[in-house]
């Protein structure tokens, strides 16, 4: 073989593989599905929140759930302080993770996790002595079988909420599936104490 044909092979074969990189890159899906997702967040009169996440995650095959599950356990802490780091940068004001603790639950291809994170700055007290909950316009995902619960005090006069919630029980304000636009802005004063 020449130089010149031994070159044209050469570019081929690097043509190949680019291209399959390239539709691999399109057409390869998660290796999970989310099957369910419930977030219920508690307020009180301070800048701590807890945040309980529950969440089923659908695998395609029980190695590709160990795989997840031995990432998740080694990472799901820094996850957490990483992400809400960027969103603190985002929106201007410092949210930060007090504490994280979690369970899992695994049956067959689908992993069951209860997340609770404890968060500093999600709620401040304003100088007109009402409280204010948000994360800017943070989008949030509105899956089917999803659902935000917010519970602010339950002797606090809620003053403001944005978007609308699906449904709102004294002091627990519900979004459920295509109600869930962006993580809401949330204001509650101090109400008579009952």
């Amino acid at each position: 073989m020449n130089n010149r044909t031994l070159f044209y092979v050469l570019i081929f074969v690097l043509v190949f593989f680019l291209l399959i990189d390239f539709v691999s890159l399109f057409f390869v899906k998660r290796n999970f599905s989310i099957e369910y997702y419930n977030t219920e967040i508690v307020m009180d009169f301070s800048d701590v929140a807890t945040m309980t996440t529950f969440s089923g995650l659908r695998f395609k095959d029980v190695k590709k759930r160990d795989d997840f599950l031995k990432n998740y356990n080694q990472n799901s802490r820094k996850t957490f302080e990483d992400y809400f780091s960027t969103i603190s940068k985002e929106i201007g004001k410092t949210v930060r993770v007090v504490d994280v603790e979690s369970t899992v639950t695994s049956r067959d291809t689908l992993l069951e996790i209860t997340e609770r994170v404890t968060l500093s700055g999600l709620v401040h007290k304003r100088s007109d002595g009402k409280f204010q909950a948000g994360l800017g316009k943070m989008k949030l995902s509105n899956l089917a079988n999803s659902q935000l619960k917010v519970r602010i005090p339950r002797e606090a006069k809620l003053e403001f909420v944005d978007p609308t919630p699906t449904s709102v029980n004294r002091n627990v304000l519900i979004w459920e599936e295509s109600d869930m636009l962006y993580f809401p802005d949330i204001v509650f004063g101090k109400g008579a104490e009952k």
